[in-house]
């Protein structure tokens, strides 16, 4: 007690303090603090009514006194912290506070002033106590003493972690500062929690204490010299109405400030304030325990009472559980805004992150070469640390990979990175001018913003998300070179990881779990289960690492279109796609896989005089160009007998894959493929503006008009459907209407190890689909919307000899014999123009009547016949027929096709017969169709098997007649006209059986008078074909006979002339 007394009485008057008066005479002359003399008084010094107040007066000037007055003053500040009653300032200005807030409390041990600190921003608080108490917070950042409970709670641990170097010569260097101390703590805790026996554990009232200073020093930024010092300038420009408010309200005006895009591109803070608040973030260990900051305690209290509350998350985890949720519909706009003013500092340097760069220090120091022990100091990590540390995320990383641990903590780094633009310094750092020039247009009002009261800042923050990465995205082409290479590098990962792109992350959270939440599990158990040889293991990972690569983007592509797909992921994931065409390396995947392809066969020539190397390439020419090398190697393929995929293509089975993926996806939407937009807008704009643009609608419209589309338009769409035509992984819309027709009827030619997107090579769906569409057994059950579309195919098939791969194959010869002009002529059009080279083949079929055998070869023939009798079964088979009769089909058929159904599969040739009727009635005057029908029915001159609807009509009369003749060069239609003929056999054939074979007989009538002359072949054809032909040979016999007589009985007659008279 009676120290204390007298401790009142020397600290109230610093001339009674030993050895203070000669270490701090010139400071309190110099800033006018007290009288040392007896004198009179300076008109000019500030009147100092109590000499106590020279000890006050000097510690608001700490940083500017000499080292051994500023030793003085610490001394006494720390002779001070043990009771409040020893500052005699700060006694008599927080009297009226103690007895109000802290009543209750002994004085002694510094329980005073920790109870005043704690209630130091309450709104009781007086003005002058809050500024007393502030100037005793300050002089503690400078020497941790001035607090006696902090000196006496980690007195031990201070000792034995050496933490105070200078406590032996009680220096007040940077050793006694607090900032040094609280690190040196920190490091401690964490080693021992480490396991690390050398470091002492912290113990309960030391760490409740070290809290309590964390929580602070983040609610006033005062109480950190480095920030007043350096920061003093952007303070009074950006955050000057924080000033009286304080309560961590400064830090984040600052924290926001730095986030923002400066106008001239420069950063509006000096190097030396981003490091102070750097530091400050550092000690004040804000992501370790969150709550310490008062600003995030105030705009989260719903999240952190609800699924971020202490009670169930530990407290070094609140943090990521803030952040995890920052997309939940839960979590308030300002929340969000200063988690991400946090986060901006935390992505630079993520040893702020205590549990990311624990699990990662290991490799930090091993794979990008980090020093680990500058984490204890204020220094800054390296901003690409976390980049490094990504690129080393694979199994097959070299050197290796990142440990587990490592790798989980990074995950969720770099998803909350994904948030927002500035969160990535790699991309922010040098995209601030195209920032500035596409995505912020008003970028004053902007920063203007951070200078008046900012309770909207949840919707500033909404918007310049929405104009970050998204705007860069959509300006890519016109991005500058630094620029696009970091968005392009960033773009990278998108596939791995769709979340790293904000609306894929934003919109398709539930699709993710709705459709593709195993894959990623299922890749790694398989490459837990799977034993593999040392010696392939290599291999095996790189492969699996293939697959996983981009195996969740494909997913969430594959289901896009799924009736349970969101609008919104729809719309985000077709986003990304449509942003990948622009640069072929945005999806590694089928970069790398594809790489060796692309320069043997995509490489754009380089001049030898020029050493620039050639721009990267579009994803849009590499994959159109690998397309066309698709094409020419699948015709090569077709040429040779044998089938395999070795044979067929000299692309790499993995970058096959990645193709055929990517033109499925192409043929999907027109927007997906911008040579096809560009040259069919006005043609879709104009047919097909009532269809969508995906779910490969929009190509298919354009079929449906491909006689009025442009000749530009036309080339391309004949290109896709060539490529359709010879490998049907590519054709979008046969494969999603019949995915579930073709594991039904089509198990066969589905690969197993790809899933139903790969079909085994060498197949063709489209003729088990067909066969299983016209089956008796299927045809109720079959899909309808799956068989007209595969109607649809085959009528492709028609209209050019290079959409049919089965007729190249099988007529190939016979094409080059026959029909050489025809080839030549249909090939030298861009795009079909009628098929001639199928008519050519056709004729020749029906010239097997007239020679008594097929001119063609018997796999062709066997082709023609199959497409004949597809084509008198449905007239939809036959494109040109239906093209060419259009307006007749309409006119007098309209009641067959209405029965016929949309693909035709239900007509049974009712049109076909149709329009054979009004040939024969000659009401159809259009020469051109008229000839078609014509040339469809002398088919069946040949061949009555190609004649259904003949067949079926007379099935009763071929069996009872016609039975023993073989099929074929038209035997057994010369048996059935014989048979009409003969009265004894012509009760055999029905009236149905009649009309039909007498309507055939008026349309070969009608050919016949059309064909004009006909040569010697043909009128020996049409002998031959007459029930006459008997009683025409037999007449004709007897006049030549008759003639030969007459001359032979006659000749003498004339009368006789010499032979000088013949020979004149």
């Amino acid at each position: 007690m009676y120290l204390n007394l007298v401790g009142e009485i020397i600290l109230s008057d610093f001339r009674l303090v030993y050895g203070f008066i000669d270490s701090c005479k010139n400071d309190i002359e110099k800033f006018n603090c007290g009288r040392v003399s007896v004198g009179p008084v300076n008109v000019n010094r500030v009147s100092v009514l109590s000499q106590g107040a020279t000890i006050n007066c000097l510690s608001l000037r700490i940083e500017k006194l000499d080292s051994k007055c500023a030793h003085q003053i610490f001394r006494i500040s720390e002779l001070q912290s043990d009771d409040f009653h020893l500052d005699r300032p700060l006694f008599y200005a927080c009297r009226e506070d103690r007895e109000r807030l802290c009543g209750g409390v002994v004085s002694g041990d510094g329980r005073v002033f920790d109870c005043l600190m704690n209630h130091k921003f309450d709104e009781g608080m007086s003005f002058e106590c809050r500024q007393h108490l502030t100037e005793r917070q300050r002089l503690r950042s400078r020497n941790y003493r001035a607090d006696h409970s902090l000196t006496n709670a980690c007195a031990q641990e201070i000792a034995e972690n050496k933490c105070d170097t200078g406590a032996e010569t009680s220096d007040s260097a940077s050793s006694t500062a607090l900032s040094s101390i609280m690190l040196c703590l920190e490091a401690a805790k964490d080693a021992n929690n480490r396991g690390n026996s050398e470091k002492r554990a912290i113990s309960g009232p030391c760490f409740v204490k070290m809290r309590e200073i964390r929580k602070q020093l983040m609610e006033d930024y005062s109480l950190t010299p480095e920030i007043i010092v350096n920061c003093q300038e952007p303070i009074d420009r950006f955050c000057k109405n924080y000033k009286t408010r304080r309560q961590g309200k400064v830090l984040h005006c600052l924290l926001g400030v730095q986030r923002s895009i400066p106008i001239n591109l420069e950063s509006p803070f000096p190097e030396k304030c981003q490091h102070a608040i750097h530091n400050l973030l550092k000690i004040g260990e804000v992501v370790d325990d969150i709550r310490v900051d008062p600003v995030i305690r105030a705009a989260c209290a719903p999240i952190l009472a609800g699924q971020c509350n202490a009670a169930i998350v530990e407290s070094d985890r609140v943090y990521g559980c803030l952040m995890e949720a920052r997309r939940s519909p839960n979590m308030p706009e300002e929340c969000k805004y200063h988690l991400f003013e946090l986060e901006f500092i935390v992505s630079r340097d993520i040893t702020l992150d205590k549990n990311l760069f624990q699990a990662c220090a290991r490799d930090a120091e091993k794979l990008c070469h980090f020093s680990t022990g500058s984490w204890r100091k204020h220094s800054m990590g390296d901003q690409l640390l976390a980049n490094c540390l990504w690129s080393h995320r694979h199994p097959t990383a070299k050197p290796r990979a990142l440990s587990p641990s490592c790798l989980v903590e990074l995950s969720r780094l770099m998803l909350i990175r994904a948030s927002s633009i500035d969160l990535s310094p790699e991309v922010f750092q040098v995209c601030l001018a195209d920032l500035g020039r596409f995505c912020l247009p008003n970028s004053e009002k902007h920063v203007a913003r951070l200078e008046v009261d900012r309770r909207n800042d949840g919707d500033a923050e909404k918007a310049a998300e929405e104009q970050g990465m998204p705007c860069l995205e959509d300006h890519l082409g016109e991005l500058q070179a630094p620029c696009r290479e970091a968005v392009i590098n960033y773009a990278k990962d998108i596939e791995e990881e769709p979340d790293l792109d904000q609306r894929i992350a934003t919109a398709c959270v539930a699709a993710e779990d709705r459709f593709c939440s195993g894959i990623r599990q299922s890749v790694r158990n398989q490459l837990a289960s799977v034993e593999v040889p040392p010696a392939d293991r290599e291999a095996f990972l790189a492969e699996a690492q293939t697959s996983l690569r981009d195996a969740m983007f494909q997913c969430l592509v594959e289901h896009k279109n799924h009736p349970r797909m969101e609008p919104q992921c729809r719309s985000a994931v077709e986003h990304f796609q449509i942003i990948s065409l622009n640069d072929v390396r945005i999806s590694p995947g089928f970069y790398l896989d594809c790489q060796q392809a692309i320069k043997l066969y995509c490489q754009p020539p380089t001049d030898p005089a020029k050493v620039i190397e050639p721009m990267p390439q579009s994803k849009m020419e590499v994959v159109a160009c690998l397309s066309r090398k698709l094409l020419e190697f699948s015709l090569l393929s077709s040429t040779r007998e044998s089938s395999t995929a070795e044979n067929s293509t000299a692309i790499p089975p993995r970058c096959l894959r990645h193709l055929r993926f990517e033109l499925l996806s192409r043929a999907e939407s027109i927007r997906l493929d911008p040579e096809l937009d560009v040259a069919c807008h006005l043609e879709w704009k104009r047919y097909c503006g009532h269809v969508e643009s995906g779910q490969g609608e929009a190509i298919e419209c354009l079929r449906q008009h491909r006689r009025q589309l442009s000749p530009k338009c036309h080339t391309i769409v004949f290109n896709r459907d060539r490529l359709a035509t010879l490998d049907r992984n590519t054709d979008y819309k046969l494969l999603s209407l019949c995915e579930p027709m073709a594991h039904l009827h089509c198990p066969h030619l589905l690969d197993d190890r790809k899933g139903y997107r790969q079909l085994v090579f060498g197949t063709d769906l489209l003729d088990c689909l067909h066969a299983a569409s016209t089956s008796s057994a299927h045809v109720d059950t079959f899909d309808p919307q799956c068989r007209q579309v595969v109607v649809k195919r085959l009528r492709m098939q028609w209209m050019d000899f290079r959409l049919d791969a089965k007729l190249n194959k099988h007529c190939r010869m016979d094409m080059k014999v026959f029909c050489s002009e025809e080839v030549e002529s249909d090939s030298a059009s861009a795009f079909d123009q009628g098929n001639k080279v199928l008519t050519c083949l056709m004729k020749q079929y029906i010239a097997s009547s007239l020679k008594g055998r097929s001119p063609l070869t018997r796999p062709c023939a066997s082709h023609i016949r199959t497409l004949l009798i597809a084509a008198n079964l449905n007239h939809h088979m036959d494109p040109v027929l239906v093209e060419l009769c259009h307006g007749d089909l309409h006119t007098y058929c309209s009641e067959e096709l209405a029965l016929s159904g949309l693909d035709g599969d239900d007509a049974d040739g009712l049109v076909g017969e149709c329009l054979r009727r009004q040939v024969a009635l000659k009401r159809i005057h259009n020469a051109s169709c008229v000839n078609e029908v014509l040339n469809l029915n002398l088919a069946s001159h040949t061949d009555i098997d190609v004649d259904p609807v003949l067949v079926q009509d007379c099935a009763e009369a071929i069996k009872v007649a016609c039975d023993k003749v073989a099929p074929g060069n038209g035997r057994r239609m010369k048996c059935l006209l014989a048979a009409m003929d003969n009265p004894s056999l012509s009760e055999l054939i029905d009236a149905k059986c009649r009309r039909s074979l007498t309507l055939r007989q008026d349309l070969w009538a009608i050919s016949a008078k059309i064909s004009g002359a006909p040569d010697w072949r043909q009128l020996a054809a049409e002998l031959n074909a007459s029930t006459s032909r008997n009683f025409i040979f037999a007449v004709t016999c007897a006049v030549v006979g008759l003639i030969f007589i007459f001359g032979l009985l006659c000749g003498r007659v004339t009368r006789r002339v010499p032979v000088n008279m013949k020979e004149k």
